[in-house]
């Protein structure tokens, strides 16, 4: 079974391009891991994903640089040839599904709800 889970922070705005007739959203999730010995410092991993259609478009409208993100999807391993006659070994995850994981009160962008501080015009 192909099946991955991933909870990280994107390192930079998610990149949308047209691909044929879908959308492709293209994004890097920085994401510690689980385990750190005693006395060394946490290991944070760049992990390359790609979103197509309707996941790409909610990744691409909702999240941006910094954002918490959950993530899930398969592990795609491909094999190309540069221009140059290289080759090389490309890793991705294939995101089916995505999640909000951080707070949106956090966020700088102020609320559209403004507290009343003097209640004293207030007809009630």
């Amino acid at each position: 079974m192909n099946h991955i889970d991933l909870i990280g922070r994107l390192t930079a705005d998610p990149e949308t391009k047209q691909v044929g007739d879908a959308t492709c959203t293209t994004f890097t999730l920085a994401v510690q891991r689980g385990y750190t010995p005693k006395g060394q410092e946490k290991v944070t991993d760049f992990i390359n994903c790609v979103a197509w259609r309707h996941t790409g478009d909610f990744i691409a409208k909702y999240f941006y640089k910094g954002r918490m993100l959950a993530v899930s999807g398969e592990l795609h391993i491909r094999q190309y040839t540069t221009r140059d006659g290289d080759k090389r070994t490309a890793t991705e995850v294939a995101v089916d599904n995505a999640y909000f994981c951080d707070d949106r009160r956090n966020e700088e962008t102020p609320s559209v709800w403004e507290p009343v501080t003097d209640d004293e015009e207030l007809p009630f």
